[in-house]
């Protein structure tokens, strides 16, 4: 289970490990998920939930309060909750990144709580596909047999580059979030001055998530109008709503 919107990944994901995507639309157009949108989603077969704050697409920063419930609500039905924190850092506005594990009583071996994260956003380095995964043991035992035969043998000079990141001075990560909270601020006021476009201020990450709705409703259409209008390359979804599309 997910929510909406989400990285494109994330439904191959789980279809590759024999699961059933299961996407959560928050009920009031917004990007926010609640319990509410949440509960009625879960049953028997659920297995884990992915969260992703600062979020892909939306740019949206999940707050505190729905953390702290959707942590308590896993561990008492034993769900795994699924924390893809790689744009941890890149938050604005004064925004403090929340570690998950604040919210949960039980130590790194009992509880549901996994993370997720990787040099490759907040360091630049991403084709060196270095990653980690912080669960229980069991968990982790399971994720190194799967992936130990899809993806392996990390170069020497890699893992050197990627501890060099991580233990290095920080201050790169301070201007790259500091120039996206730029960006992110030259943006917005160039979408608002378009008449009809909706946007919600992003909190964090590289990204928007416009509704251009007001010009076409039909994804294919608007995007060859905002080639030709534009010069604009996008990606049109077929045969999906937009709701199912931006939430």
């Amino acid at each position: 289970m997910f929510f909406a919107p989400y990285w494109v990944s994330y439904p191959e994901m789980i279809k590759m490990v024999y699961g059933v995507p299961v996407i959560v639309t928050p009920e009031d157009g917004r990007f926010v998920p609640t319990m509410k949108d949440l509960e009625p989603a879960v049953s028997s077969y659920t297995k884990a939930i992915i969260v992703n704050s600062p979020n892909n697409p939306s740019g949206i920063v999940y707050p505190k309060e729905f953390v702290a419930q959707l942590v308590e609500f896993c561990e008492k039905k034993g769900i795994y909750v699924i924390f893809d924190d790689i744009y941890h850092k890149l938050v604005f506005d004064g925004i403090v990144p929340q570690s998950p594990y604040q919210f949960t009583k039980n130590d790194i071996a009992t509880t549901k709580v996994i993370t997720i994260n990787g040099i490759s956003k907040l360091y630049g380095m991403t084709g060196f596909r270095i990653g980690w995964l912080v669960a229980p043991k069991n968990v982790i035992y399971v994720a190194t047999n799967v992936q130990s035969q899809t993806t392996s043998c990390t170069s020497i000079l890699l893992q050197s580059a990627a501890e060099g990141a991580l233990t290095g001075l920080q201050s790169a990560v301070e201007t790259l979030r500091l120039t996206l909270q730029n960006n992110r601020d030259v943006m917005m006021s160039e979408l608002n001055a378009f008449t009809g476009v909706k946007i919600i201020k992003p909190n964090g990450t590289y990204y928007c998530l416009p509704d251009f709705r007001a010009y076409n409703k039909n994804s294919v259409e608007l995007s060859k109008f905002l080639l030709k209008k534009a010069l604009v390359v996008t990606v049109p979804e077929r045969n999906l709503e937009w709701r199912d599309i931006c939430g």
